[in-house]
């Protein structure tokens, strides 16, 4: 099974890191070599907390959200659903997006896609291999792994990462999109520089239900299946913490990534804290077919 191996490195010096082995015992004679990328280059580059905004360099080398989507695979999900995911989150306020895909498995049109918005710069597309035979023996396809391996690849290069479905989306709701979301929170909290997680509760909009009768004649819409235009009845009930929640988080301060939670002891420093998310600021936003025999609103 996948697991992550933690270690303490010697300080380099002068020197540059440039690969690990991994080995059982001490004495064992060493059989593999893995490339690394030593982050603390990256670090002393990345603009600072008192930085008023991202800066703009070329090839958008800094953004202030990414999203860490997991692994593409079947026809799972189509080419429609990549594009509203991708178009509603940039209305929110997200700049970059990382996707994986098992080229063995994802449908040709999704693939070609995420090529297409690879272009524009505004995805990172990697292929992802599973790494045992049978791929169904991971959960959801290795999304554990691709949950962890994305915030440490961005790390450096964006202040918050998002991990989050293509069914889903993290709403702001007393402000206008995630910046403001997150300045509010600056006002109003002192301490807000010790948040390193943001949880945020899960609320389902289930997609078997009747169109918006507002958008239900409208031609785009339909057509393309706007989602958060076209689903607008909701379940009443909104999860805990920890039940479908979902992560906003600092990649820089975070050791370990789950599905559903950031561990208070998985935090790099035991100054910072994780923030439960009130409903009145935001939620999750969950469309997929569901009945939990909750009412709906």
């Amino acid at each position: 099974m996948p697991a992550m191996v933690l270690c303490v490195l010697p300080d380099p010096g002068n020197l540059r890191l440039h690969g690990v082995s991994i080995i059982s015992r001490s004495a064992q004679e060493i059989g593999n070599y893995i490339c690394v990328e030593d982050l603390r280059l990256r670090r002393d580059r990345f603009p600072n907390e008192t930085s008023r905004s991202t800066p703009k360099l070329p090839n958008r080398q800094y953004s202030n959200f990414t999203i860490c989507v997991r692994v593409i695979h079947n026809d799972y999900y189509k080419a429609q659903d990549i594009v509203n995911f991708i178009e509603v989150n940039r209305i929110l306020g997200v700049d970059r997006f990382v996707f994986y895909a098992d080229a063995g498995t994802a449908n040709i049109s999704s693939i070609r896609c995420l090529e297409h918005y690879s272009r524009l710069g505004i995805v990172e597309l990697y292929p992802f291999t599973p790494p045992v035979p049978d791929p169904d023996s991971l959960l959801c396809h290795g999304q554990i792994i691709t949950l962890n391996e994305c915030p440490y690849r961005v790390m450096y290069r964006t202040k918050f990462v998002i991990n989050i479905d293509l069914d889903e989306l993290v709403v702001p709701t007393s402000a206008g999109n995630l910046t403001q979301m997150f300045s509010d929170f600056k006002s109003k909290n002192p301490d807000e520089d010790r948040v390193a997680s943001y949880s945020f509760r899960n609320q389902f909009f289930p997609d078997q239900l009747d169109d918006d009768p507002y958008f239900s004649n409208d031609t785009a819409a339909k057509r393309f299946g706007v989602k958060p235009l076209l689903k607008t009845l909701k379940e009443d009930f909104i999860y805990k913490h920890h039940r479908r929640s979902k992560i906003i988080g600092r990649p820089d301060r975070i050791l370990v990534w789950h599905t559903h939670s950031v561990l208070p002891e998985h935090l790099i420093s035991r100054q910072d804290v994780v923030r439960f998310v009130d409903k009145s600021d935001a939620l999750l936003y969950h469309y997929r077919q569901w009945s939990d025999g909750k009412e709906l609103a």
